[in-house]
C-alpha cells in the first residue's frame, strides 16, 4: 500500500499472512521514497507592445506638423486613464503622451483596422515574461480577438483583466488560432497582442 505525504511517497510493505518465515509475527516495513515536484506547466502565451521605433520621429514635430498628420500631444490628467501602448503601463499624471490613430491589425483582411492609441513621449519597449500579464491589462475588461493564420477572425471573448492569462491559455489550446488582440472593451481601443511563446521570441 502507497500513502503520499506532502513531497514523499510512503509505501507499505506486508508479509504475506502478516507471518515471517519462520512462523512468526511480522510488522510490516515501511520504505519512504522522495517524489520530485512537479513542474509547472510553460505558459503558452506572450503579451508585446507596440514597436517603439514607429513613434520616435513624433518627438521631433511641432504642434502644426503633428496636426497635419492627426496626432495630438496630451497630458495625462489621471493614472491610471492614459495607457501607452509601447511601454504597457499608464502615464503618471503630468506626463505627456501623443494620441493618433493608429492601424493596430494592418494586415490584407476583412478585419483589417486602425483605431486610437496613447503612446508617452520617449516611451521605451517592454519586455514581459512568457505567460506575464500587467497591470496594464489586469486592471480593465479586456476584449479578446482570436485569429488564424490568414488573419481572419476565429473567436471573441470578454472577460476581465485578471482572468486574461487563463482565457490566453484556453485560446491557444486551439491550434487554427495564430495570434490574439487584446482592446479595453469599454472604450474598444486596442491594447496589445499575445503570439504563442515560442512565436514572440
Amino acid at each position: 500500500m502507497t500513502r503520499c505525504a506532502g513531497q514523499r511517497s510512503i509505501e507499505v510493505r506486508y508479509a504475506p499472512n502478516g507471518v515471517s518465515e519462520f512462523g512468526e509475527p511480522c510488522l510490516p516495513s515501511v520504505v519512504i521514497m522522495q517524489m520530485s515536484k512537479p513542474e509547472s506547466p510553460t505558459p503558452s502565451f506572450q503579451l508585446t507592445g507596440l514597436p517603439a521605433s514607429r513613434f520616435a520621429h513624433l518627438a521631433t514635430l511641432d504642434a502644426e506638423a503633428l496636426a497635419r498628420l492627426g496626432v495630438s500631444r496630451v497630458r495625462a490628467t489621471s493614472s491610471p486613464g492614459y495607457p501607452c501602448r509601447v511601454s504597457l503601463v499608464d502615464a503618471q499624471i503630468g506626463e505627456e503622451l501623443f494620441l493618433l490613430s493608429y492601424a493596430h491589425h494592418d494586415v490584407e483582411s476583412p478585419y483589417r483596422s486602425a483605431g486610437p492609441v496613447f503612446v508617452r513621449v520617449d516611451a521605451q519597449e517592454r519586455y514581459l515574461a512568457p505567460g506575464e500579464v500587467p497591470a496594464y491589462v489586469r486592471t480593465r475588461v479586456i476584449s479578446a480577438r482570436a485569429y488564424d493564420e490568414r488573419h481572419m477572425m476565429i473567436a471573441a471573448e470578454v472577460c476581465e483583466g485578471e482572468r486574461v492569462g487563463e482565457l490566453l491559455e484556453r485560446l491557444f489550446e486551439r491550434p487554427d488560432v495564430d495570434y490574439v488582440q487584446l482592446h479595453n472593451a469599454k472604450p474598444g481601443c486596442y491594447s496589445c497582442e499575445a503570439r504563442r511563446a515560442a512565436a514572440a521570441q
